[in-house]
């Protein structure tokens, strides 16, 4: 480090996202009946739609992504991705037994899927007209996604934990800005910690549903007409009104736990990674309130139910612009003149080779 960068005090650089729910509507719903009317086919530009709505509406230091991937690529992974599963069902419908090679296939599939989408994702998208850049070899993905997964029977899931921690160090390890490269600096312990955390509050929220179903079930929710001598209390019957009010309390205990866990888990893993990822000399920080969050998804699936769909548009935007305004770029230099030093090595290095086969399955 020169000593005009000792001397520069660090500068933090918050995330904006600037999208409005009324203006993405429109693309929303454009994108939605067009891929219908075109049975499927405008899903790719539709996708392209999307991701360039966002990121030309997240912005970092008043300068904005940019999404540039071609939709014709991206229907030709979706189509891929489509002749893939209608084989594998067609194989369970009418031959069985070769699912199983094809299980097998998969397994080793699955971490180049993971590898060509990811470089996919980072060749197209950009911050000041440099590229990013994602390269990892394919043995490392495999270990990540596959090789890892095999272990969660005989360690009964003790391993997962690791295992998430070892698919965000390949994440970030594994992608550059121009020629500057990430580095994921947190340890497997952290999430441990989380994920024990999350799994005492898994079990005390599932003990309270379990409870209350139970008192649902017992007689004291019988019909109160049968209650009303000891000789009747014996040969009372269920209310034929409560089966169906329980089934329907049942069903939305179970979305409402299952939201409360993937969003309090996901708060906590998104601020390891963002605390623990750097750039050359910048590094990230981010403060998600994990109970933010919570309520951010059960009342944004709460909103989208009660509008039939309609409010998905809104749903998206608020939650962009949450996760936006939790984060803060730390830089330590100028970051003009980072940008300005990454135009310049990677212009030396002259323009490189595409990629044979490009393709997104949108993992």
């Amino acid at each position: 480090m020169n000593s005009q960068e000792t001397d520069y005090q660090a500068r933090r650089i918050p995330l904006v996202f600037t999208g409005n729910a009324k203006e993405y509507f429109n693309i929303w719903i454009i994108n939605i009946l067009f891929t219908i009317v075109t049975l499927g086919v405008y899903y790719a530009w539709a996708k392209v739609r999307n991701h360039r709505y966002f990121y030309n509406h997240t912005y970092v230091d008043n300068s904005s992504f940019d999404y540039l991937a071609n939709p014709k690529t991206l229907l030709k992974g979706w189509a891929i991705a489509v002749a893939v599963f209608l084989i594998y069902n067609l194989l369970n419908a009418y031959l069985p037994i070769a699912t199983i090679p094809f299980a097998i296939l998969f397994m080793f599939l699955l971490p180049w899927v993971v590898l060509k989408s990811l470089m996919f994702r980072a060749k197209n998208t950009a911050f000041r007209s440099i590229r990013f850049q994602f390269d990892k070899p394919y043995g490392e993905a495999w270990l990540a996604y596959v090789g890892i997964a095999i272990l969660i029977p005989f360690t009964l899931g003790m391993i997962i934990p690791y295992m998430i921690y070892r698919q965000k160090q390949f994440y970030v390890d594994g992608h550059r800005y121009g020629t500057a490269l990430f580095r994921y600096t947190g340890q497997s312990n952290r999430f441990y910690g989380i994920y024990l955390k999350t799994s005492l509050f898994a079990i005390l929220i599932g003990s309270m549903i379990a409870m209350l179903m139970a008192l649902a079930s017992s007689s004291m929710f019988f019909d109160p007409n049968a209650m009303t001598s000891p000789s009747m209390i014996n040969n009372a019957e269920p209310s034929p009104g409560l089966p169906p009010l329980m089934f329907s309390a049942l069903f939305a205990s179970i979305i409402l736990f299952n939201l409360f866990l993937v969003s309090y888990l996901q708060a906590h893993i998104f601020n390891i990674v963002m605390n623990h990822a750097q750039l050359e000399n910048m590094h990230f920080e981010s403060t998600m309130n994990p109970w933010t969050m919570v309520w951010i998804y059960i009342s944004n699936t709460f909103a989208i139910v009660v509008s039939l769909g309609l409010l998905v548009p809104w749903s998206r935007i608020r939650l962009a612009r949450y996760r936006a305004s939790c984060v803060t770029l730390i830089a330590n230099s100028e970051l003009d003149e980072f940008v300005a030093k990454q135009v310049k090595e990677q212009n030396a290095l002259g323009e490189e080779l595409g990629e044979i086969f490009d393709l997104d399955i949108g993992l």
